[in-house]
């Protein structure tokens, strides 16, 4: 069964929810909760650590009932200066910062988040996550966004231990069928972050994603293939018709029905679109 992972990403991101204070935050994490999620990612860029602190204060006092996925890649200086580090010294200062944040012993899935292959020494960032994994600071590890040579080297690497890959993967951009699931293997769990891309995927007009004040659709306005996106929406908006479900049912079958895809990660700021994303994940297709 593909299970549902809720992305903290967005929770108190500015400038796309300065309107959704903090007390909204936790109260939709606690909410979660108790609907059913039990996986919440999160990462320290996610509003510079803010993301951690959160889900510790929503979530504090179940957190044996929890699996935290957070991730290392760069952090912040004292100046709030960004600093990349995949030394073992600079991946063990993040955890610990990280369990700090959380008010954790541990991590259940450390992801290394976007790696940049001339900057790092893969046989010092295993060697790391192994000694985490065996003194018990983590539970298990992966990778993020790393795509086809870099991700071969990675798994195929005599101590890798990796267990998860996370990408962005849904019905419009699949380019991951071609540049990650040729080197999953059976031990590997896929993690598919939005399945909705960007919302374009739901029974909102597209003019109504356009005038929404949120960073992603911005990014989406500059994509180099935005006419693409728009026919292929169209497309899959006629599908859902003559099925006669929601596009965002089509959406959610299509990667529920991929045997590559164990969880989905999603993220709202809606207790009703949680509800239904919770919905169309549990039920069968």
């Amino acid at each position: 069964m593909t299970e549902l992972i809720f992305w903290t990403r967005q929770i108190w991101w500015e400038p796309s929810y300065k309107d959704f204070p903090e007390e909204k935050s936790i109260e939709l994490l606690k909410y979660a909760y108790k609907s059913w999620v039990r996986l919440f990612d999160t990462a320290p860029i996610y509003w510079k650590w803010k993301s951690e602190e959160l889900l510790w204060k929503a979530l504090k006092n179940v957190r044996k009932n929890l699996k935290i996925i957070t991730k290392f890649w760069f952090n912040f200086d004292a100046n709030l200066n960004t600093v990349f580090d995949f030394t073992s010294y600079g991946i063990k200062k993040q955890l610990e910062e990280s369990l700090e944040r959380l008010q954790t012993d541990f991590i259940d899935i450390y992801l290394l988040h976007i790696p940049d292959e001339w900057n790092m020494d893969i046989d010092e960032i295993i060697e790391t996550l192994n000694i985490l994994k065996k003194t018990g600071k983590i539970k298990s590890y992966g990778i993020s966004n790393t795509y086809s040579n870099l991700l071969n080297t990675f798994l195929n690497h005599k101590e890798s231990e990796i267990d998860f890959i996370q990408d962005f993967y849904n019905i419009i951009e699949n380019k991951t069928e071609k540049l990650i699931f040729p080197y999953i293997n059976w031990n590997i769990q896929f993690m598919a972050y939005s399945p909705l891309f960007r919302w374009v995927l739901t029974d909102n007009s597209f003019k109504q994603l356009l005038e929404k004040d949120e960073n992603a659709i911005n990014r989406l306005l500059k994509h180099d293939w935005l006419s693409s996106i728009i026919k292929k929406r169209k497309i899959l908006w006629e599908i859902s018709k003559r099925k006669n479900i929601s596009i965002e049912k089509l959406a959610i079958n299509f990667l529920k029905n991929k045997k590559e895809v164990n969880y989905i990660v999603f993220w709202t700021t809606s207790k009703k679109h949680l509800d239904e994303m919770i919905r169309l994940i549990k039920h069968n297709s």
